[in-house]
Formats: C-alpha cells, structure tokens, sequence
C-alpha cells in the first residue's frame, strides 16, 4: 500500500479498507444510542427535529454537563467501551495498514475508542483546529485512523485539514472557548475538507497534523468513530493489545 502522502504531508484517505459488514455492525450498535441522545436533548428544551433548533442552540447557554455532553456529540462511556467497536481494528488489512504506517510489527490501541455524532444543523458540535498531541501525550508516537459510518459530503461535513501544518512542533492555542479547548491560528495553511468518503473507507492523521471538523449542514446525521493506535506499550493509561485483544490497565505508581 502506497502511505507516502500520509507520511509526508501528515494524513491520507484509504479507501474501502473497512468490510462493510462490519462498517454496518459498528453503525447500528452506535445509532441505538442517538435516539436516547434526543431524548435527552428534547428534555431540555431543544427540539432537535424542529424547525427552531439553530435559535435555541444560540440561545441555550445553561444546559445540564449530560445535556451539554449529548449536544457535543459524545456517546456515553459505557457505549465507547463496547467489545463491537473492535471489529474494525480486528481485520486483518487494518492491521496491515496500521503496521506500515507506523513502521511497526506490534500494535496497541488507547481505550476506549472516541465515538461521535453531529446531529443536522448543530453547529456547536463542530471540532475547532487542534492537534491529537495536545491531547494524548501519553503516548510517544502514535496516529489517528478516522471512520466515518455514513456518506461523508460537503454538505454532512467530516474532518477539516489544514496542509502545511504538519510540523513535529506543539502549537500554540487561543483562549479555551464555551465548548471546545481553545483553536489553533490556520491563517498560514490551507484548508481541505477531507470529501467525500464513504462507510468503509478511513482517513489517517500523524499526531501533528492540524485538523476539526465541518458543520454538519445536511439532514444526515453524522457518526464517525475515531481510534488511536501505536506501536509500543508505553501508555500511562488504558490500552488494548491487539496481539491478544486483552485491556491493560496503567500500572501502579
């Protein structure tokens, strides 16, 4: 597999990677949980189906942590937790991907698995510029394979690139804002929406690679998942080994 865009320009879209059966598993396990999501949103007094949901997303600025958790997109832990969201990582092209791209012959995964989804017209789901390190430094090295489970177009929105910021340096961030850490200045780089993609099909990141996510301004709503893989078990926190697919928890100080 040719990965040399990936390693020099920081991501890469590999397309039909993911057996679609499993794509459909993972998506239907997932969407169980958004109705629940609704429910919870309509409880405090956004409709989400309604024709008002952009007004009363600008205006609701008090919403319980659950409520404002559900309206960022976030599935519950116990949800990211499942044993169904390893079906991807277990096939064997995957992995075979995974070990080139990290020049590695073993593979490690952080737990849990991040799962989102972006409801149609929710603007304040959407991910500003950041980079994976700030986030994850207690991994060296690791990279980022991103899936989406449904028809990624412009208009549904997905992950946002920024060429030209893949430098092996930690950037500097605005002021936290209301939902999401502060971004990152991409006044320098050039923007490219990572579309269109399809169930099956993967988009790469290096851990320093600028990147957030398009407003979803379609009525699909968008479900991704996005796994953290590496190549040696040096994690301060959780992690799957997938030479056996056992949880190793962080050691004892």
């Amino acid at each position: 597999m040719n990965l040399q865009p990936f390693k020099t320009n920081g991501h890469q879209i590999i397309r039909g990677l993911v057996d679609l059966p499993v794509v459909e598993e993972i998506s239907d396990f997932l969407g169980q949980s958004i109705q629940s999501a609704k429910e919870i949103l309509h409880e405090a007094g956004l409709a989400v189906d309604g024709p008002d949901f952009q007004t009363a997303l600008a205006e609701n600025q008090n919403l319980s942590q659950v409520a404002h958790s559900v309206l960022l997109g976030h599935f519950p832990l116990e949800t990211r937790l499942s044993r169904v969201l390893w079906e991807a990582p277990r096939l064997g092209a995957v992995q075979s991907m995974l070990k080139e791209a990290l020049e590695c012959d073993r593979l490690y995964m952080h737990m849990p698995p991040t799962a989102r989804y972006v409801l149609p017209g929710n603007r304040r789901a959407g991910v500003p510029p950041h980079q994976d390190v700030s986030y994850n430094r207690h991994m060296a090295d690791f990279l980022v394979m991103w899936m989406p489970l449904v028809p990624i177009t412009e208009q549904c929105g997905g992950v946002v690139v920024y060429d030209g910021s893949n430098q092996p340096i930690e950037q500097n961030r605005y002021e936290d804002g209301r939902d999401w850490l502060g971004d990152i200045d991409t006044s320098n780089y050039t923007k490219t929406i990572c579309a269109p993609m399809a169930p099956g099909d993967v988009l790469l990141l290096n851990r320093w690679i600028v990147h957030g996510s398009a407003p979803n301004t379609s009525d699909t709503t968008r479900i991704s998942v996005d796994y953290r893989f590496f190549g040696s078990p040096q994690s301060e926190k959780h992690y799957l080994n997938l030479q056996n697919f056992e949880v190793v928890e962080p050691q004892a100080a």
